[in-house]
């Protein structure tokens, strides 16, 4: 019965994103509200208080939802929400873990031809990645990094000068589980590697 919801609950996202297309959150700001107040507290206030993290779990679902079907103005205003939502992952909270990452790979699935959008990904997972000081924010960077390569597939061979060596760094990463998921992550990248020859940087990355 959940499963025939969630389903009934995104072909009514879906519906919404086609029939009001960029203007989405202009015609309906109460979603643009629910995907956006929670996160970007979190965001700001950088703290991430229990029934805070129930909320945001919930708009993260919400946000890669819409994600999936978003265009012109209303993917910007998601694009814009990156920053956030990467933050989401940073605190060792499970639930809103786990929907930051399917909410950023949904999101690097509707950007990946957009260089601009998905060099904004990530840097921001890079930098997660090395970040000495907080031991959270590099396994929640590593989780969601393994999310988006797992969606992305092949689709992330333009990207690949980007990531190799940030995966590298964290596979000498001082926390077990942070080395065992670069190390799943190196792997997926090793495998693609003999895609990338010939393969054009996409503009807007550097080399």
């Amino acid at each position: 019965a959940r499963q025939h919801a969630c389903r009934g609950a995104n072909a009514v996202l879906a519906e919404l994103c086609r029939v009001h297309g960029g203007s989405l959150f202009t015609k309906a700001a109460a979603l643009h509200q629910a995907i956006t107040v929670s996160i970007l507290r979190i965001h700001e206030t950088r703290a991430a208080p229990e029934l805070e993290v129930i909320e945001a779990a919930k708009s993260l679902r919400l946000c890669g939802a819409l994600g999936k079907n978003v265009q012109g103005d209303a993917l910007s205003i998601i694009v814009a929400l990156i920053p956030a939502v990467l933050c989401c992952v940073g605190f060792g909270k499970s639930e809103m873990l786990n929907a930051a990452c399917r909410c950023l790979g949904f999101i690097a699935k509707k950007v990946s031809t957009m260089a601009e959008h998905m060099h904004a990904l990530l840097v921001g997972m890079a930098s997660m990645l090395a970040d000495s000081l907080h031991p959270s924010a590099r396994l929640g960077a590593a989780h969601a990094l393994h999310e988006v390569l797992t969606v992305l597939n092949l689709e992330i061979v333009p990207f690949l000068t980007q990531l190799v060596v940030p995966v590298m760094g964290a596979m000498s990463d001082s926390d077990k589980s942070v080395r065992q998921i670069a190390t799943l992550c190196f792997c997926m990248l090793v495998k693609l590697m003999p895609l990338e020859a010939g393969t054009e940087v996409p503009t807007g990355l550097s080399s």
